[in-house]
């Protein structure tokens, strides 16, 4: 008889755990991973679209910054007097374009000089403004400036022209000065009515403040922003990463100091991407490079015969560079064991709150930032008042309005008179106190559609549109001078201050801005002469006395 005895195997409880666990702990580790590489490239991304935004901002900002030097620089061509001393070069129409290169570089930080050089390149005039006091430079220090390139390339220009020379570092008597001063020069010949170059106007550009701008544009961002020259020379960097995640260690003004290891030299594959067009997103292993372009030639209209000489404007530019470093996803889990990943994973649930409200914060800081960079580049940091390219963007607005309806446009120029006596008195705190008191009244005295700007340290200008009669600017102007003469409360003291107006109207006294504003300015110093705490109106040819004595009486 055969007999057959059968074995079972028994069922391994942990066999099957460990297949189930397995396959569990697969798609749990799957899904984890997933869901941790969609956050990190939700986070990249944002982080990506944050540095674009700053970048762009960046850009904003430089060609605000050379937009307003271009605008200066025609103010400055239009005054009358260079125009006077252009057709009549006598020592006394010099010194009346001196003192008036003196007033106009006071208030402007960013003007390092203001020179006027004859047709062979010697100095005729030159106003300095070391540590923020101008002053005009002795003619016995004049210098030549006949072999200087910025020279040599602004006396190949037409009439309307204008160089822009390279960022470079200032230099005296062929020296480079110490402290290194970064600096750059616009330049352009003015003619005679017959077409006759007779000399060229140079402004001299404190680059540290151009820089300094462009480096407020960028917040705290886990990236390396670079400012680059066309050959890939460093003019400015912002690092917010570690050392070590630098892409490439560079010398600032490695140009002027003959230092060859340039951008383009050391990273040639990328800057060739970089630099072939206007604006890229390059991925790299180390990370993602994010480049715009900035053509300051274009932003001051300058052609192929500026500098440098036969090179195409679209070939003349800066490259603002940003480096976000990559991240090493697996790195990540390598730092942890299996069985962490599930106290990982809750933890993270918990920390994406907290995370969700941080990057809420860090966002709301961030618009609230890009307001403010918006807000900075059109008003007045202490007054809230509009700055000059405000003041002249409303211009534009009340010219396109005043040819509508035939109306007139009339500008008030505002100078509080020994305003220098309270800062010396009283401090400087107490000054900027005074100030912000006295924007208010200004802005009391005005219709909601005027305007009313900070121009300098102690000078306003308002904006009147739609006004029929001198009166009507003379009304205003009058409660302008009686309302900040009120005594200003300021904590246990009362301050009294007076103030000079002048008035300039369009058409009557001109049609472009630069024009009507200096007549405004040159009706204040009238009514400065007269004996201050008053206005005048700028007199012409179209004003007779007559109209002007009908308005005073009107306005009394």
């Amino acid at each position: 008889m055969l007999s057959t005895q059968i074995t079972e195997k028994p069922v391994s409880k942990f066999r099957i755990f460990a297949w189930v666990f397995s396959l569990a702990m697969l798609t749990i580790t799957l899904s984890f991973w997933l869901l941790w590489f969609a956050q990190e490239q939700a986070r990249r991304d944002s982080t990506l679209a944050d540095v674009e935004q700053h970048i762009d901002v960046a850009r904003q900002v430089l060609n605000n910054e050379l937009g307003n030097l271009r605008f200066e620089l025609q103010v400055l061509i239009e005054n009358p007097l260079l125009t006077r001393y252009v057709r009549q070069p006598s020592q006394i129409n010099l010194q009346q374009l001196q003192q008036y290169f003196l007033r106009f570089i006071k208030h402007r930080p960013i003007n390092d000089q203001l020179r006027l050089l004859s047709g062979s390149g010697r100095e005729l005039l030159r106003v300095n403004q070391p540590q923020g006091h101008p002053v005009i430079v002795a003619n016995k220090t004049l210098q030549n400036k006949s072999t200087r390139d910025y020279f040599i390339a602004a006396s190949s220009l037409k009439t309307g022209q204008v160089l822009l020379s390279r960022f470079d570092l200032n230099r005296e008597h062929g020296k480079i000065e110490r402290p290194l001063k970064p600096t750059f020069r616009l330049a352009t010949p003015v003619f005679t009515e017959s077409g006759l170059r007779k000399v060229i106007l140079v402004m001299n550009i404190r680059g540290q403040k151009v820089l300094d701008r462009f480096r407020q544009a960028f917040g705290g961002e886990v990236a390396w922003f670079s400012l680059f020259n066309r050959q890939g020379f460093l003019l400015q960097q912002i690092s917010n990463i570690p050392q070590q995640a630098v892409p490439v260690k560079l010398r600032t003004w490695g140009y002027v100091f003959d230092d060859k290891s340039n951008f383009a030299n050391l990273q040639p594959k990328v800057w060739k991407q970089i630099a072939s067009t206007p604006s890229n997103e390059l991925t790299v292993a180390k990370g993602t490079y994010i480049s715009t372009t900035v053509y300051p030639w274009n932003v001051t209209h300058a052609t192929a015969s500026t500098w440098p000489s036969k090179v195409p404007a679209e070939q003349l530019f800066w490259k603002i560079v940003a480096f976000v470093p990559a991240v090493n996803v697996g790195s990540f889990f390598t730092a942890y064991g299996l069985g962490a990943y599930l106290k990982l994973y809750v933890l993270l649930l918990l920390l994406a709150i907290l995370m969700c409200w941080l990057f809420t914060d860090a966002r709301a800081k961030y618009l609230e930032g890009l307001n403010q960079i918006k807000k900075t580049a059109l008003h007045d940091p202490l007054t809230g008042l509009p700055n000059r390219v405000l003041l002249y963007d409303r211009w534009k607005q009340a010219v396109a309005e005043s040819r509508r309806s035939g109306k007139k446009i009339a500008l008030l120029f505002i100078d509080l008179d020994e305003f220098k006596d309270v800062n010396d008195r009283f401090g400087h705190k107490t000054g900027d106190n005074l100030l912000q008191r006295v924007a208010a009244r200004l802005q009391s005295c005005l219709r909601e559609s005027d305007t009313v700007a900070r121009i300098g340290g102690d000078e306003f200008v308002a904006l009147l549109g739609n006004i029929d009669r001198y009166a009507d600017a003379g009304r205003v102007a009058g409660n302008i001078v009686q309302s900040i003469a009120r005594p200003y409360p300021l904590g246990s003291q009362q301050i009294s201050i007076q103030s000079s107006v002048g008035i300039a109207v369009c058409p009557d006294h001109g049609n472009h801005f630069g024009a009507i504003l200096h007549e405004a300015d040159i009706a204040m110093y009238e009514a400065k002469a007269k004996g201050k705490n008053q206005y005048a109106f700028r007199t012409k040819e179209k004003i007779t006395l007559a109209t002007q004595s009908a308005a005073l009486k009107t306005i009394a």
